[in-house]
């Protein structure tokens, strides 16, 4: 059926939706905008933007404007805050990094890191998709509705149009009957008109035929 084809036409459009949302929300799993970091690394966005700004790091900006951090720039924060305790100061720090030293991104800490990084993300990543699934049903159930109503309005008007076929033959016999009695009614008043006028003519003549034979034996 017609409306059958609507709803499957809208559940692969948003079928396809899906699938480019899903695919653009992994493709950025692995990055963590500044107040994920903070969270992650326990401090206030204004520290990261001095250590950034004092230590030069080369932070990669989204759209040129927000800043988006990967694993090894959570990792070299990790160890800044750590040199910091440690006593040293920024332009301490800042000629360690300077030097080069490996940092080894698979170290156990860093992993574990890794894995509070991806709990956090897949967290936001379930939360987007339960969203999305939600609003994919609404928008299903409309279509489902807008779709069901305009079958149903086509199928009355299918089921109507015989109806207020019968509904005009119905009220033209009725026209013609009331016609039809109309004539009837009109014939059988004229024949008592009729029939009432040749009994008073009939009652007229009788009574002058009285009155004539009255007179003439009176005479």
């Amino acid at each position: 059926m017609e409306y059958n084809n609507y709803l499957t036409n809208i559940v692969n459009l948003l079928n396809i939706v899906y699938k480019v949302i899903r695919g653009v929300f992994m493709e950025i799993e692995n990055k963590f905008s500044i107040g994920e970091v903070c969270k992650i690394l326990g401090c206030e966005q204004h520290n990261l933007r001095y250590i950034e700004k004092v230590l030069e790091l080369n932070i990669e900006r989204e759209n040129n404007i927000e800043r988006s951090y990967s694993y090894r720039d959570i990792e070299i924060l990790k160890i800044v805050f750590e040199l910091k305790e440690q006593g040293l100061n920024y332009k301490a720090i800042k000629k360690v990094l300077e030097k080069g030293e490996e940092i080894n991104v698979n170290t156990p800490d860093i992993e574990v890191g890794r894995k509070e990084m991806t709990i956090i993300n897949q967290t936001n990543y379930n939360e987007f998709m339960k969203n999305f699934q939600v609003s994919l049903e609404k928008m299903v159930e409309v279509a489902m509705t807008t779709a069901i109503n305009n079958n149903l309005d086509e199928c009355l008007s299918t089921k109507l149009e015989p109806l207020e076929e019968g509904l005009k033959n119905i009220q033209k016999e009725n026209k013609e009957l009331k016609s039809s009695l109309e004539e009837m009614q009109e014939k059988h008043f004229k024949e008592i008109d009729d029939k009432l006028l040749a009994w008073r003519e009939k009652s007229i003549e009788q009574s002058r035929n009285r009155n004539f034979w009255h007179r003439l034996f009176n005479l």
